[in-house]
């Protein structure tokens, strides 16, 4: 085992870093990207427990798990320490049990809310108060009046449908001024007209399949819903 410590930041105006020595802290990442890639999970974590020798036992998802695979033979191909970063696949029992493992110190968690309260459970039920949940979300973006529309568009391409979209930072909502509703409409599906859509091991591709049958299904569900009516009095696009 190596020898443990980690940083725990507070992004406050007054900032500072409490350290604690910890022996492993176990992060796991189930939100998947499409094709062969998958979220990495807590990085911040993972970059801050290399550096001050803290090992790591990341449980990836079950969906998505080549990419991080091979950037563990990276680290080791790098010079990490042999223990200090690890990965382990598999599914709900896997997690439980690494969750539950008196080993384990602290718990990070990338996923959505009923799995996330799930391992909160588990993890205070098991005694391990230290723990990261990072759940959902519903990402807005905002753009002012005097936004460029052209950079605007650009900016809504790249928050709401890199790797397809399936990233827990993908913007779901878009808040506009209502005399650029329109304009920037326009535009925009002037551009979803023309993203290369394709598979994901294509690098000419823009946009890929969903990872998974049941998420595509539930995509198929929203694609069926009618869609509401824009008027230059709307105050935002969702």
């Amino acid at each position: 085992m190596l020898a443990a410590r980690t940083n725990l930041y507070f992004l406050l105006p007054t900032s500072q870093a409490i350290q604690e020595n910890l022996s492993v802290e176990r992060i796991e990442c189930v939100f998947t990207q499409p094709g062969p890639n998958t979220v990495d999970g807590d990085r911040q974590h993972q970059s801050i427990n290399a550096v001050d020798r803290c090992s790591s036992i990341i449980k990836l998802s079950k969906l998505t798990p080549l990419t991080i695979l091979r950037i563990a033979e990276l680290a080791v191909e790098a010079g990490l320490p042999a223990g200090a970063l690890n990965v382990l696949t598999g599914g709900t029992l896997v997690g439980k049990g690494l969750i539950e493992h008196p080993g384990t110190d602290k718990v990070s968690f990338t996923g959505s809310v009923p799995t996330g309260i799930a391992v909160g459970q588990s993890a205070m039920g098991a005694g391990v108060t230290r723990a990261t949940l990072e759940l959902g979300g519903k990402n807005s973006a905002g753009f002012l009046r005097d936004v460029n529309l052209d950079k605007a568009v650009n900016g809504i391409i790249e928050a709401g449908f890199l790797h397809s979209g399936q990233i827990c930072a993908a913007a779901e909502r878009f808040f506009i001024h209502r005399s650029q509703i329109e304009p920037i409409r326009d535009k925009l599906a002037q551009r979803l007209s023309t993203l290369n859509i394709g598979s994901p091991l294509d690098e000419r591709t823009e946009f890929g399949p969903a990872t998974n049958r049941q998420h595509q299904l539930k995509l198929g569900v929203f694609s069926t819903r009618p869609v509401p009516k824009t008027t230059p009095s709307s105050a935002a696009v969702t």
